[in-house]
């Protein structure tokens, strides 16, 4: 069996973009390690911008820490992890990964704390598409 690279994220909603003419988001981000895994899903997520493609969002996930599929040890893959004190688990916030979050947001003009309106500062897609056609991020080619 041939091990072939996958194709740049961009492409997967460029294509679909292509095919279906519909606004989208990308949804189910996790990986490891985290705050490269998000670098990584915002610039593919531009590129698709720049590109023409209609993307609306990017879905964090998991947000809060969540157990392997396979063997059920904690990940430690959202933005707080769940620690075991005493039989209790406890969020414990994953700075690095808040602190990556935080950039992307003064990048793309996004609010980086909460107040007591969130709804006060609605999401204007044409900030993003801005920032895409300003960063010029490509596509992922070499999977680096």
């Amino acid at each position: 069996m041939l091990d072939l690279p996958h194709p740049p994220l961009c492409e997967l909603p460029s294509k679909v973009w292509q095919r279906d003419q519909r606004p989208m988001i990308i949804a189910e981000t996790s990986g490891l390690p985290m705050v490269a895994r998000l670098k990584d899903v915002m610039e593919e997520a531009l590129a698709a911008v720049d590109e023409g493609t209609d993307l609306h969002g990017v879905c964090l996930f998991p947000a809060v820490d969540m157990p392997d599929w396979h063997t059920g040890d904690w990940l430690h893959n959202g933005l707080s992890d769940l620690v075991d004190q005493g039989g209790d688990l406890r969020r414990v916030p994953c700075q690095q990964y808040i602190d990556e979050l935080r950039r992307w947001q003064r990048l793309l003009n996004r609010v980086t704390e909460l107040d007591e309106d969130p709804f006060s500062d609605p999401v204007e897609l044409q900030d993003v598409v801005d920032a895409a056609k300003r960063m010029k991020v490509g596509p992922d080619r070499d999977g680096s």
